[in-house]
């Protein structure tokens, strides 16, 4: 089974609590070109919905495992900075949480996520 991996926004109540993200956090991304460290460009119009990764660890009959963390450097991704001409960040830990989703779920997280947030922006 391939692991897969992807970036969707989720709801963070430690980032709530911290009013997070605002301009300039960084934030852990994984696309179709691997890892990349992301800084926000405004505000969130709502605090705590903000990028979380996800990961299928394992599918059991009509369910899934998914690994799941917030992106948000500080909360639940860790980096530390390697100096360069640009600073670049490199995950150092994560604390990922163990999710059961319904293979229903799993799918439309992983399926088209601009259908539905297409006001979102960090």
């Amino acid at each position: 089974m391939q692991k897969t991996i992807l970036t969707r926004v989720g709801f963070c109540p430690e980032c709530k609590k911290e009013e997070r993200a605002k301009t300039g956090h960084y934030f852990l991304a994984y696309g179709s070109n691997g890892w990349h460290a992301m800084k926000a460009q405004q505000n969130s119009r709502y605090w705590g919905y903000v990028p979380h990764i996800y990961k299928l660890d394992q599918i059991i009959e009509q369910n899934v495992i998914v690994l799941c963390c917030c992106a948000i450097e500080g909360c639940g991704s860790f980096w530390k900075t390697v100096e360069n001409d640009d600073p670049w960040l490199i995950l150092e830990k994560t604390n990922f949480k163990r999710l059961v989703y319904s293979l229903d779920t799993w799918n439309a997280l992983v399926k088209d996520p601009y259908r539905c947030d297409w006001d979102y922006k960090i």
